[in-house]
């Protein structure tokens, strides 16, 4: 998102094996926020995304902002971590546990949200 030449605003979307696309990274000026560009981008994302791979985008968060947004451009919050996108796709590369206490992850569907 451009205003006056300048970045305020962007969202991301990335592959993922088998067909899959990640929605995420994204970020808005301080000084753009609050007056729905953050909802525009995510709105814009999905639709964008959804056009190309159907029901195989998803998103991981822990910012309940992205949440509502998502929320309000279609997404759904989604409680099971193992389908119907992969596990080692929805739980990937974690700041927090080893890949070994990922099935035990106290922050999935806590602080740590998937929506499909």
């Amino acid at each position: 998102m451009r205003e006056n030449g300048r970045a305020v605003g962007f969202i991301a979307a990335w592959d993922w094996p088998e067909g899959y696309l990640e929605i995420g990274s994204a970020w808005v000026d301080a000084r753009h926020r609050g007056i729905g560009h953050g909802n525009r981008l995510v709105v814009e994302i999905v639709g964008l995304v959804r056009a190309l791979v159907g029901d195989r985008a998803f998103a991981v968060t822990t910012n309940p902002r992205f949440v509502a947004a998502a929320l309000h451009a279609g997404m759904r919050l989604h409680p099971d971590w193992h389908g119907p996108i992969p596990w080692a796709v929805t739980c990937g590369k974690c700041d927090f546990f080893a890949e070994s206490d990922k099935p035990g992850c106290p922050k999935r569907n806590a602080s740590c949200r998937l929506l499909l």
